[in-house]
C-alpha cells in the first residue's frame, strides 16, 4: 500500500473507544436496565416504603433482593437477568474490537523529532516508533494493556499513527513492507 501525499490514510477501521468511554457506556446501560426493571435500594423501613410506593408494589412478598440493599419486583427477575446477560455479551464484544482503528495523520518533521526525543523510544521495524510513556490503558481480550503515541516516517513525510498498543504497532510495522 502506498502512502503518497495523503493527509489521512485509512489502514483498517471498525470502532474506537477508550476504556473509560467503554466503562461509562456500560454504566449507562446498567442504569437503564435498573430503571427498566424497577430496581430500587432500601437501607431502612422508610426507604423500603418509599421505594414500594414509587414502584407501585403493595406487598413485600412481591420483591426479591439483588444484594447490597437492592430490591426489585419478582416479576422482573427473568427480564433483568436476560438484560444483564445481553449487556455482558455486548461488553465482551466491545473489548474485542476496542482500538481497531489506525489512521495516519501527517505531522511536521519538528513534531516527529520532538516525539522521538521525549524519552527513549520503543522502536519497531520499518521506521515505526512509539513514545515510551504510556498514553492510556485499554481492555483488549480481557487484559488491560498500555497504549503509546506511535509515529512513522515514509520517505520524506512524517506521520502520527495514533495511540496503539505495542502489539498493534508491531503488526502495523510488519505490514509496512507488504
Amino acid at each position: 500500500m502506498g502512502y503518497g501525499k495523503l493527509q489521512t490514510v485509512e489502514i483498517y477501521e471498525r470502532s474506537i473507544m477508550t476504556l473509560t468511554e467503554l466503562k461509562n457506556k456500560r454504566q449507562d446501560r446498567v442504569n437503564q436496565i435498573l430503571k427498566d426493571n424497577n430496581v430500587f435500594w432500601a437501607f431502612g423501613e422508610k426507604q423500603l416504603k418509599e421505594g414500594m410506593e414509587e414502584k407501585g408494589i403493595k406487598e413485600i412478598s412481591e420483591l426479591v433482593s439483588i444484594g447490597a440493599g437492592g430490591l426489585m419486583p419478582k416479576v422482573s427477575v427473568t427480564k433483568f437477568s436476560q438484560d444483564m446477560q445481553d449487556l455482558n455479551i455486548w461488553y465482551k464484544e466491545q473489548e474485542k474490537t476496542l482500538n481497531d482503528k489506525i489512521r495516519l495523520r501527517k505531522v511536521s518533521a519538528e513534531k516527529y523529532n520532538d516525539m522521538l526525543d521525549v524519552l527513549p523510544p520503543i522502536f519497531h521495524p520499518n521506521g515505526v516508533f512509539q513514545v515510551s510513556e504510556a498514553y492510556d490503558h485499554v481492555m483488549l481480550e480481557g487484559v488491560e494493556q498500555a497504549r503509546y503515541d506511535t509515529f512513522v516516517k515514509r520517505g520524506k513525510d512524517h506521520y502520527s499513527v495514533g495511540v496503539l498498543t505495542r502489539k498493534q504497532a508491531r503488526q502495523f510495522a510488519e505490514r509496512g513492507t507488504k
